[in-house]
């Protein structure tokens, strides 16, 4: 928790009493608001010319002020920064203003938190355009048509701090899409999972990070029948290798999602926080076990809640990462693309970028389509789409272009002032009518089919390349019996995965088939049983829905202990 010790805005204090007498516990509509509203919205407009840009400044957006400011806005981050720097320093999840709605409805403007209404109130003078919000006073820095940005000098933990507040507007479209608005699967333990099955769609929250998983998303079992799997969002600082040059970790950018070694039937979309970056600065880079390195994972949109969202067929660890090099986009303009649809574009590198991985982006109902920071280079980009009007509904066809294209990014993307609308440099990509066929594109490859998972869950997975495969072997010590390759059940527990030199995505899995566990001790063991030796393995344990244990490792010989548990 932290410690704060003092708030102090650039008013006087004579001003800032005034405020703090002003009642905080009911709607309030402010005398003489409208003028004194025009008075500093106009004189912020001016402001324009004395903000730098970069990435920790937010820049004014022309347009009629009391048109930007009228609406509804939610504070979506609250931020310290280097008082001397600008710089990010950290988050402050715990401000009583986090998430509070703002609504600008003509004369009165009003704050409210979830627990009382807070009125505000503007002042200017040569120093600048000063809100203050019940007992506290902040200076206006932006305001646009998505985002205005409020700065106070403050001190915690006795140190000094420039409290940011970043506030964006909320509209239904920007809004997360969930079976119901109060189904969406938030949860403050990021240890904690959520199961999907294939005929749900789900939305889920940990930590900043927002997961969306499409209706039939996760694929039937080898029967037919519906398929279940836990999915888990966990932020992390440990990387399994340094990232290559030209890209810095982002502090706290870290994240494993799984389940690893699965590829869904239709990507997901997956919610990034910015951390106060702007996204043109930054990339997300996702591990790839089978070329050990890092790849870029193109953005596909800016959202207004600070997030940038980006389309994955599969999950794993990822990191947010500031990047030095120039990076291209390419766009789809809206006319190619027909409402009631979600659109994917995959690129498959080629030529001198063959080395990089495939990538998605997505668009819906009838939106443009930008995927944004690619490596610039050589591509083969592939249209697919499937009819459906949401997530939540099931998709009635999935049809691919008939026709892959080639594209050559040499441009260089350049921001705008507000979204990817408004940014410059884009290589188009335009479709010429030549039809659809049916079914998955083969650069989505094989969807994994699902395996067990239950009370208990077990999971290895690693990667195998021709030529250089390993046999991994996963066993669970019961008091009824070893479950493993030669013995896959006893007990309560069921081995229902077993890879030996198989190309590709390799998996294990041990899992409860009822909630009947004999007394005693358990214990998961990672066997190298034989073939190549230093490949990296990925063992999740999964306890009544709670991810106990994640780790990565290496096992070149004999067996690595990797959790054990007692029943009493």
């Amino acid at each position: 928790m932290y410690d704060i010790t003092g708030v102090r805005g650039p008013a006087t204090s004579q001003r800032a009493a005034r405020s703090h007498n002003q009642p905080t516990t009911m709607k309030n509509r402010l005398i003489g608001l409208p003028t004194l509203l025009v008075t500093a919205l106009v004189c912020l407009m001016g402001l324009a010319s004395c903000l730098d840009d970069g990435e920790e400044t937010f820049p004014l957006e022309p347009g009629d002020a009391l048109a930007l400011a009228e609406g509804e806005w939610r504070v979506s981050q609250s931020q310290l920064l280097d008082p001397v720097t600008g710089k990010y320093v950290s988050d402050m999840p715990d401000d009583d203003l986090l998430r509070a709605d703002v609504r600008i409805e003509g004369e009165t403007v009003i704050i409210d938190d979830g627990y009382d209404e807070w009125e505000v109130d503007f002042s200017t003078d040569e120093e600048g355009t000063y809100v203050y919000l019940g007992r506290r006073a902040y200076r206006l820095i932006s305001l646009g048509e998505g985002r205005m940005v409020l700065e106070a000098e403050r001190t915690v933990n006795d140190e000094d701090y420039i409290h940011r507040y970043i506030i964006d507007r909320t509209a239904f479209s920007d809004r997360p899409e969930y079976d119901d608005p109060e189904d969406a699967d938030r949860n403050d333990d990021e240890s904690a999972t959520s199961v999907v099955s294939s005929t749900q769609s789900r939305t889920i929250i940990r930590g900043g990070y927002t997961l969306v998983v499409p209706k039939g998303a996760v694929p039937r079992n080898s029967n037919g029948d519906e398929g279940r799997v836990a999915f888990s969002i966990q932020r992390t600082g440990e990387l399994p290798a340094a990232l290559s040059s030209g890209y810095t970790v982002v502090e706290g950018g870290g994240v494993k999602a799984e389940p690893m070694g699965f590829t869904f039937a239709c990507p997901l979309e997956f919610k990034v926080p910015l951390h106060g970056n702007n996204a043109n600065d930054v990339t997300l880079l996702r591990w790839d076990e089978a070329t050990r390195r890092w790849v870029v994972v193109p953005w596909s949109r800016i959202n207004s809640d600070g997030t940038a969202s980006v389309s994955v067929l599969e999950l794993g660890q990822f990191v947010l990462a500031k990047k030095s090099a120039a990076t291209g986009g390419i766009h789809i303009n809206s006319r190619y693309i027909q409402s009631g649809y979600y659109y994917y574009l995959t690129l498959t590198p080629t030529g001198s970028t063959s080395g990089a991985a495939r990538s998605i982006a997505f668009t819906a109902d009838g939106n443009d389509l930008y995927m944004a920071g690619v490596p610039k280079g050589t591509y083969n980009a592939t249209i697919t789409r499937e009819a459906r009007g949401t997530t939540q509904q099931a998709s009635t066809a999935t049809e691919t272009y008939n026709e892959v294209i080639s594209v050559n990014i040499t441009n260089t993307l350049t921001p705008g002032s507000g979204g990817y609308d408004t940014y410059s440099g884009w290589t188009e990509i335009t479709l010429s009518g030549s039809g659809w066929n049916s079914g998955r594109p083969v650069v989505w490859g094989d969807e994994t089919v699902t395996y067990g998972t239950g009370k208990f869950q077990a999971t290895l997975t690693w990667v195998n390349e021709s030529g250089n495969t390993t046999d991994y072997d996963l066993h669970l010590t019961t008091p009824n019996g070893e479950v493993y390759y030669s013995n896959k059940r006893a007990g309560s527990f069921e081995l229902d995965r077993d890879v030996i030199s198989e190309l590709g995505n390799a998996v294990e899995n041990i899992y409860s088939i009822n909630d009947t566990f004999t007394a005693g001790t358990y214990k998961v063991r990672v066997h190298h049983y034989g073939g190549a030796t230093g490949k990296r393995y990925n063992c999740r344990i999964l306890v009544n829905g709670v991810v106990v244990k994640s780790v990565n490792g290496v096992q070149d010989s004999g067996y690595a202990d990797i959790y054990s548990f007692t029943i009493e």
